[in-house]
This record gives C-alpha cells, structure tokens and sequence, in this order.
C-alpha cells in the first residue's frame, strides 16, 4: 500500500525533467558569459575606446540593429525562469530545497546586478553607437569584462549547484 503523501511517478518525472533541463540550461548560460568574458566583452571594450568607436559604429552596431540578439537572450531569460520554477517545485515537493535556491539565487543574482549597477544601459548604449562620452566609454571599459566575469561565476555556482542535486533523491515521504 502506497504511503500517504508518497511521491507519485508523475511527480518524480516532473521533478526530474525540471532539474535535467534547468542544469542543462544554466551550462548553457555559462558558457555565454565565459565567451563574453573571454573573447567578445574584451573585443568591445577594445572597440570603445574613443579611437575605435567609428569602427564599432560602422560593423557591430549596424549589424546589431539588423540581427538583435533575441535568441541569446531569450536563452538567458528561460534559464532564469527555469531556475525560479525549479527552485519553487524543490519547496512545494521538499526536495533538495535549500540547493534549488541557492542556485536560483546565483542566477537571479545576474540581472539584479546588470541592472542596477546602471551596466545594463550603458553597454547597450555602447554597443548601439549611442554613447560617445569619454568618460562613460572608459567606465564601459573598466566595468565590461569584470561584471561578466561576475555573472560567469554566479552562473557557474549554479551550474554546480545543480549538479549535485541528485533528482531521485531526497524525497519527501510521510510515514
């Protein structure tokens, strides 16, 4: 006879599809923010110095305008929706629930920072062709590669995170 409150096979199939696909969506996301941080974020902080920018101008603005990066972001946007569902499911079913939010945390974390360090729109500025200040190209500079560096390890904590949760176990059963 089944317990009550025991674990249903639909129950431990959701469970274990939400982790496999937020994990595999948080590599993902990490492996955006390690490119960015080692090759792209230091090519446009080479770009926006004050000598470069007609060139950044004339190629990445004018190809941005005609290919947004949509999927990139919508990408990043799943996974942060994905690690914000995983991480309620991990309460609702009092399944690894502390590393489930964790790991939201670390995810969630990178907007939040992006966001209200005033980053957001000033990179995209940048990179629109929008900003010329100096100043304000030089800040671009100084903060590009640091704060995606940021977002790599925030990532990446989760990635880890993720990863040592085993979905099949922890389950909650009333005995």
């Amino acid at each position: 006879m089944k317990a009550k409150n025991a674990p249903s096979p639909m129950t431990d199939r959701l469970y274990a599809t939400s982790h496999l696909v937020t994990t595999i969506l948080a590599g993902i996301v990490t492996g955006f923010y390690l490119s960015h941080t080692l090759v792209l974020g230091r090519m446009f902080s080479w770009l926006a110095e004050p000598s470069r920018l007609s060139l950044l101008n004339q190629t990445y603005s004018e190809f941005r305008v005609l290919h947004p990066p949509l999927l990139y972001i919508a990408v990043i946007c799943i996974q942060q929706v994905a690690a914000l569902a995983f991480s309620i499911l991990s309460v609702l079913l009092r399944r690894q629930a502390f590393p489930a939010a964790a790991a939201a945390v670390c995810t969630l974390v990178v907007p939040l920072i992006h966001v209200a360090s005033g980053f957001f729109r000033l990179e995209v500025g940048v990179v629109s062709g929008a900003v010329r200040d100096s100043a304000q190209l030089s800040r671009f500079g100084a903060w590009n590669v640091p704060i995606h560096l940021f977002h790599t390890a925030a990532t990446l904590a989760a990635f880890i995170i993720l990863c040592r949760i085993n979905p099949v176990a922890s389950r909650a059963v009333a005995v």
